[in-house]
């Protein structure tokens, strides 16, 4: 067999690699050799399978728990054994970290009493053409060491992450970040926290990708260097104040996220595109440049780094007159207007799906309508959409988002691709003519 070196294999490689090599584990932990006639077959859950074939079908239908337990533990002994073997690496040209030898015997003094979950980003000045191995190795050691869990990605464009630690670990997290000279144009003020649960991760992961946000552009083609005009929070809301509703003048209000996520939380007024995800973003624009031309656009995100690249991509293929963006996105807003024009929710990339309050509700059950805004993942092996059911429906046994995850869901089948996929218009075509109402009072 045809050896393969790890460190060359990107993360969706590396993945797809351990995956396998779980599924495999399981399946041959499952073999029963008859002696005596030299016949194998497979026995697993008091049943037996005389072709492999057959015996791939079950673990993948009703194994699910436990090849993912030994997925996660073939990825941590792989990091580990990097980070073992790399320990002492932390120079590579032009990156240069200075380790804390006090982070390797941290404790911590708050009593993990309170979590907390940063959220933060930054886009370096220059590309980081060599050493990016350099810092994954120095970010998991210093999450390991601060026992912290959450995602990391990495590109030559910078850093983008959200963790979850006690807050003296995150403390300890923002101080290391701030004291590396590749990341001396940060500030505490980068860092976006909320109020953790303890489980809003299951694991750390540190990947290295092309885009530290996957418009689906190469980087040096649409660069944060021409994005729109940094809005502070307070020159966000006044701008909102004073909206007006002439359809010719009126700014546009352009929320960059995925539908999921406007759906549950949203500023009045906003142009909210109804796409599935970010990449379509470029496609977006394209397919409706007469919304923008000529238009001043104001963009928000969750903390704003959908913003940088995409008001590039809007001033690029685009006509409109300025472009605005919320600095810090809607988590840096709601920081300083708790109670402004946001209504609802605001979505996070982690297992808590949502923060807020959640007093005036913005979306409804899926299935009958009642007022709701709590998302759980599809029940249907595959499936990873996001879904709305309140917990009326939910006790009838309605745990999916469509009828054919249902039948899937019945039969223990895999889905793919489910209703809600496969229906939806993947680049929307917005009204010629937008007109926004006045958001203020």
């Amino acid at each position: 067999m045809k050896k393969v070196n790890l460190k060359n294999l990107s993360a969706k490689e590396l993945h797809k690699l351990f995956h396998k090599a779980a599924f495999s584990q399981f399946v041959d932990s499952t073999v029963n050799q008859n002696q005596q006639y030299e016949e194998i077959c497979w026995v697993c859950c008091k049943k037996e399978f005389k072709l492999l074939k057959d015996v791939h079908r079950h673990v993948a239908e009703c194994h699910y728990d436990e090849i993912k337990k030994n997925y996660l533990k073939l990825k941590d002994d792989y990091e580990k054994k990097v980070s073992e073997q790399d320990k002492n690496k932390y120079e590579h040209d032009d990156v240069k970290i200075e380790p804390n030898s006090e982070v390797e015997s941290f404790m911590c003094i708050c009593g993990c009493k309170d979590f907390v979950v940063l959220l933060f980003y930054h886009y370096v000045e220059n590309p980081i053409n060599h050493g990016l191995d350099t810092i994954k190795i120095w970010q998991v050691k210093l999450c390991r060491n601060l026992k912290l869990r959450g995602k990391i990605r990495l590109s030559t464009e910078g850093i983008n992450g959200t963790v979850e630690g006690c807050k003296c670990g995150t403390d300890e997290y923002k101080s290391q970040i701030l004291r590396q000279e590749i990341f001396t144009k940060m500030s505490m003020d980068d860092f976006k926290t909320s109020k953790g649960t303890g489980s809003s991760f299951d694991e750390l992961s540190v990947t290295i990708c092309q885009e530290l946000c996957t418009l689906g552009l190469p980087p040096e083609d649409v660069s944060t260097s021409g994005g729109g005009k940094y809005l502070t929070p307070d020159e966000f809301h006044l701008a909102l104040e004073n909206l007006t509703e002439d359809c010719d003048k009126a700014p546009i209000l352009l929320d960059v996220r995925n539908f999921y996520e406007s759906k549950i939380g949203f500023f009045e007024n906003a142009l909210r595109p109804n796409l599935r995800k970010f990449s379509y973003f470029p496609a977006y624009v394209d397919e409706n440049r007469e919304v923008f031309n000529g238009r001043k656009v104001i963009t928000y995100c969750t903390g704003g780094i959908r913003c940088e690249r995409a008001t590039t991509y809007l001033k690029k293929a685009t006509e409109c007159e300025e472009v605005f963006q919320l600095k810090g996105g809607i988590h840096k807003y709601l920081e300083q207007y708790p109670d402004g024009f946001y209504t609802g929710k605001l979505f996070v990339f982690d297992n808590r799906y949502s923060i807020g309050d959640s007093t005036c509700m913005t979306s409804q059950c899926f299935y009958c309508s009642t007022p709701h805004d709590d998302y759980e993942l599809c029940t249907t092996r595959g499936c990873r959409q996001l879904v709305l059911i309140c917990q009326t429906c939910r006790s009838k046994n309605i745990t999916t988002c469509c009828t054919r995850c249902s039948q899937n869901a019945e039969s223990c089948g895999n889905c793919k691709e489910c209703s809600c996929t496969k229906e939806r218009t993947r680049i929307p075509k917005e009204p010629s003519s937008i007109i926004l109402i006045s958001s203020g009072s």
